[in-house]
């Protein structure tokens, strides 16, 4: 089961997970895919990287993922392109709901073998809780 950490003083928010052998998403040929959506997330400003490992992938059979996000769950943006550096992450409102999924599919020229999700990490910046001391006079 995933973990969403998010520290509004840091500013900081990460949603990670770690598969065992039992319940790692697995993808067998070209086009399998395996979507995560995570709900009612708050003071989102954005998401700056992304990491996953796997096991199985070679340079004819690999994993593209992808995510998309809404405001209300029902209105999406497209499917944009997730990279290790998120570069493309839409303008967005932190004082709105955020609701985001990220997709994992198959690619390459092989069907041969498995390949097996093990981890990722989802990781960027919340609105900060700014508190300001006016007692001590600076």
């Amino acid at each position: 089961m995933f973990t969403i950490s998010s520290d509004p003083i840091l500013g900081s928010i990460s949603i990670v997970d770690t598969f065992t052998t039992i319940n790692a998403p697995t993808f067998n040929k070209i086009g399998d895919n395996y979507t995560l959506s995570f709900i009612k997330l708050k003071n989102v400003k954005y998401f700056k990287t992304f990491n996953y490992e796997t096991s199985g992938t070679n340079d004819y059979k690999y994993l593209v993922t992808q995510y998309r996000i809404s405001k209300d769950a029902i209105n999406w943006t497209n499917w944009l392109d997730l990279n290790s550096e998120i570069n493309n992450f839409p303008p967005f409102d932190p004082k709105q709901t955020l609701y985001i999924d990220v997709k994992w599919t198959r690619a390459g020229d092989s069907n041969t073998g498995v390949i097996t999700l093990l981890n990722y990490n989802l990781s960027g910046s919340v609105a900060r809780n700014i508190v300001t001391d006016f007692t001590s006079g600076k």
